[in-house]
């Protein structure tokens, strides 16, 4: 967890460090990570950065449409999925799509609260269940099969475009903002894994869902878990559909906040469509295994280690009075190891 925080915060602050870059060179308010390629790749870079952004963003929705269908049925006493993950894709998209920008983030605010609100509820009331004995177990040959998931759980750097332009292109304020951000969830998977592991008995040769198994047990704390999950899944939707609905309108050329409705359809309806018809449970592991290893660990690993050395070395690059500062110290050395 420690390394994916490291990795992940490096790599989000060099796509902080193109963009601003980018910015200053297209003279724009807001680019996105196709323009971003473009300046600094080539063409070439651009396509293909592009079509691992598309199937990233539409492997990563479909999973939390299928995952947020789910909870969503559960939460209304057993609703079909054909029916309630669309629902759940509305519920989302709709608000987003018609509200005022400032009031979609206000919105987002209120759910993130509602997030830590019933996280901490959780660690509270799960700290009594915890048992020490079950935290001396190790199995390391665990590790290999959670590898895809460690980038998607800190996944964030499609919103690092929206943040720089949130932030008046203040390198500054966006990595407080990174590096802050990022930490949260970082101590809130600690103290998950904590509360997780140490309340689940360990059964040789089986393989248990504690999030199924705490949700079923109908008292306080698997509601609260419920509603954890649902609010959680649906601020991770919105992040990343606000990152595709970006994406579109950067190809579109649409300046500011201009983020017409047919674009949230286009980025919402095909993964409410799959899930609706292929949402069973196990597609939302298969499509976070494929997001994270073939997705997030290219676009967001090695694609913004060779935008920055475009950015700082290529042809594109700035004049050292015009750029601005390295956001990831140690020069072609870093930026070699990180890609």
């Amino acid at each position: 967890l420690i390394g994916g925080w490291l990795f992940m915060a490096a790599t989000g602050l060099l796509i902080a460090e193109v963009d601003l870059n980018t910015a200053c060179v297209l003279d724009r308010d807001a680019v996105s990570i196709n323009s971003m390629a473009e300046e600094t790749l080539g063409d070439a870079g651009a396509t293909a950065a592009s079509a691992v952004f598309l199937f990233l963003h539409y492997c990563l929705l479909t999973a939390y449409v299928v995952q947020g269908g789910q909870l969503l049925g559960e939460a209304l006493g057993g609703t079909d999925t054909l029916a309630a993950a669309p629902a759940f894709a509305a519920s989302i998209g709709a608000p987003a799509a018609l509200l005022p920008p400032a009031t979609v983030e206000r919105l987002n605010t209120v759910l993130t609260a509602g997030v830590v609100a019933s996280f901490c509820y959780i660690v509270a009331g799960g700290i009594s269940r915890v048992d020490p004995e079950l935290l001396t177990r190790a199995d390391w040959s665990a590790i290999a099969p959670a590898l895809p998931v460690i980038p998607v759980v800190y996944v964030y750097q499609t919103v690092v475009p929206t943040l720089c332009y949130r932030l008046q292109c203040d390198l500054g304020a966006v990595r407080r903002a990174v590096l802050v951000g990022l930490t949260i969830p970082l101590c809130m998977f600690l103290a998950w894994s904590v509360v997780v592991l140490g309340s689940t008995p360990y059964v040789a040769g089986e393989s248990i869902d504690p999030m199924a198994l705490a949700r079923a047990s109908g008292d306080d704390f698997g509601t609260a878990i419920l509603y954890f999950s649902l609010l959680a899944v649906g601020t991770s939707l919105l992040g990343f559909a606000t990152g595709l609905v970006d994406f579109f309108g950067d190809l579109e050329g649409l300046e500011g906040d201009n983020r017409p409705p047919y674009l949230w359809a286009a980025a919402l309806a095909p993964p409410a469509a799959i899930a609706a018809v292929f949402g069973n449970p196990s597609l939302f592991f298969a499509a976070v295994d494929l997001a994270g290893v073939y997705g997030i660990l290219v676009l967001f690993g090695v694609v913004p280690a060779l935008m920055a050395w475009g950015s700082r070395y290529g042809a594109a690059a700035l004049d050292a009075d015009e750029a601005v500062p390295e956001a990831v110290p140690g020069g072609r050395a870093s930026l070699g190891a990180i890609a």
